[in-house]
């Protein structure tokens, strides 16, 4: 199994700390955030990274030089930044034909990612996303979910459902999801 972990973006919303440290890099808890989402795919045994990149390149590619004795590690680079859509589908070879655990490149979390393998091969699903209830789900990013389906992201397909619950940046994904994704600069949730 492979884990393909997002680190190509700008981190806009932390500029101007970003315009010099990549966000996968600024320290969360003295350690590099990304760290905090390979400590999850380590912890579950997934020894194969693939991880795309576009803003301040270099540094992502020398912090993993200190990894290379506990994963596989490919990089993906994007000359002109791909959106989360773009970006996984230009890794659709990569990738292979299994399911594989995506992650946001600063998920912080305690979470049982065997626990939510064996959930996802249960359902058979195409996409297995993990949520948070949070109190103020509406103004940060709701996902409206019914009957255990997401139904609506932060309102895209104008459903106004009620919801209490946000992304957290983790996902478990089957090969099908390449059917839905694009290769120009598009998004996996808006397609």
């Amino acid at each position: 199994m492979k884990t393909f972990i997002f680190a190509a973006g700008f981190g806009e919303r932390l500029r101007p700390i970003t315009a010099t440290i990549p966000k996968p890099l600024v320290p969360v808890l003295n350690r590099p955030a990304i760290e905090w989402s390979l400590a999850l795919a380590k912890k579950a045994g997934i020894r194969h990274v693939i991880c795309n990149l576009h803003h301040l390149p270099d540094e992502i590619e020398r912090f993993f030089y200190n990894y290379l004795h506990v994963f596989t590690v490919t990089f993906s680079r994007e000359p002109m930044i791909l959106g989360t859509g773009g970006g996984l589908k230009k890794c659709e070879k990569l990738i292979g034909d299994e399911e594989f655990l995506l992650l946001n490149s600063d998920v912080i979390m305690n979470l049982d990612v065997e626990a939510l393998l064996q959930y996802h091969r249960k359902l058979n699903s195409r996409a297995t996303v993990v949520l948070y209830k949070h109190p103020n789900a509406s103004e940060i990013a709701k996902v409206a979910v019914r009957d255990g389906k997401v139904i609506d992201f932060k309102n895209f397909l104008k459903t106004n459902s009620k919801s209490e619950y946000i992304y957290t940046g983790v996902a478990v994904l089957s090969p099908e999801i390449f059917l839905y994704l694009e290769e120009h600069y598009s998004s996996i949730v808006y397609t």
